[in-house]
């Protein structure tokens, strides 16, 4: 007789377990999938090799984190004529062969340097209707003078971006099919000595147009004074660049 009781309490607990309020299974800690993470650093290579390196891990379920890059100087920090060279993103779409049923990755290198704001939102647009999503930015520093100045035994060198740091993950989970959607994008410069609250303002004001950040990047530049017949060189953030992205949505047909 003392089982019945014992035998309901245990049916209870199996189905209060087993469904959710919509008729699904809970996601545990022990349902999730599991991450895996790599770092990978890129050393004096193209872009198109860059974008190899990238591809090959992507086709392995691999897919963009985070990016950073490395910065030295060839001397004791001495520096002239230092600026961004190269504005480069990495962008991301989701191909359909993969990995034992898992997610598989394509990946390009668009090197948007020299170009305006109104160029790259175009470029980047372009990119956005054939499926591309940005995965990255990052912002490559080197001397913006190419020549070696000497002063007697004094000698200044170059500051310049030596590695691109990539942190990438993959997941356990099985993908059952691969979704390529159109993505369009909006760039929005910044002056570096606009405050926090403005910053934050712009980006409330695109949020509320359904923008969302996809990546930042900053740019750099040098302001030098003469001193007795010497430049100082100081180097510093001019420009911050938010890049915004959001579902693309065609123009309504003209009414006739």
């Amino acid at each position: 007789m003392k089982r019945i009781p014992l035998l309901i309490c245990c049916l209870i607990a199996m189905a209060l377990t087993s469904c959710t309020s919509e008729g699904e299974m809970k996601q545990t800690p022990q349902t999730r999938p599991s991450k895996e993470y790599q770092v990978i650093n890129i050393w004096g290579k193209t872009t198109k090799k860059q974008a190899q390196i990238l591809n090959d891990l992507g086709k392995e379920g691999w897919e963009i984190v985070s990016i950073e890059c490395d910065v030295v100087s060839d001397s004791s920090g001495n520096v002239v004529d230092v600026g961004t060279t190269s504005i480069m993103h990495i962008l991301k779409r989701p191909i359909a062969s993969t990995v034992e049923g898992k997610a598989a990755w394509e990946y390009m290198l668009w090197q948007g340097g020299g170009m305006t704001i109104k160029k790259q939102n175009s470029k980047l647009n372009e990119l956005g209707l054939q499926g591309w999503e940005v995965a990255g930015t990052f912002t490559e520093l080197g001397p913006v003078r190419h020549t070696r100045i000497e002063y007697g035994f004094y000698r200044i060198w170059r500051i310049h971006t030596s590695a691109i740091k990539v942190t990438l993950s993959r997941t356990d989970a099985v993908v059952d099919s691969v979704e390529q959607k159109q993505i369009e994008y909006k760039v929005i410069q910044v002056a570096a000595e606009k405050s926090a609250e403005h910053q934050t303002n712009l980006l409330n004001e695109a949020g509320a147009e359904r923008w969302e950040l996809a990546s930042t990047y900053t740019e750099v530049g040098e302001a030098g004074v003469q001193r007795a017949g010497w430049r100082a060189g100081f180097v510093g953030t001019y420009a911050i660049n938010y890049v915004l992205k959001r579902d693309y949505t065609a123009p309504a047909a003209p009414q006739i």
